[in-house]
């Protein structure tokens, strides 16, 4: 679902319960690496902090810049 074009952008995701992330993106990480859920992940930088959000919880996302 995350293409790599987006490493170092700033991004705004809007997730499923209508809460606005807006961020740096630091890690995507596809399911086949991920042992807990295996789905797709991004996980984007936002004041200092790291925050990990999976496909199904994104109900749009934006590119910033």
């Amino acid at each position: 679902m995350f293409t790599n074009d987006l490493y170092d952008k700033k991004i705004k995701i809007i997730d499923i319960d209508d809460k606005v992330h807006v961020g740096t993106v630091a890690y995507i990480t596809p399911k086949g690496d991920d042992d807990e859920v295996n789905r797709d992940s991004i996980t984007i930088k936002i004041n200092g902090n790291y925050v990990c959000i999976y496909d199904f919880e994104i109900k749009k996302i934006e590119v910033l810049q």
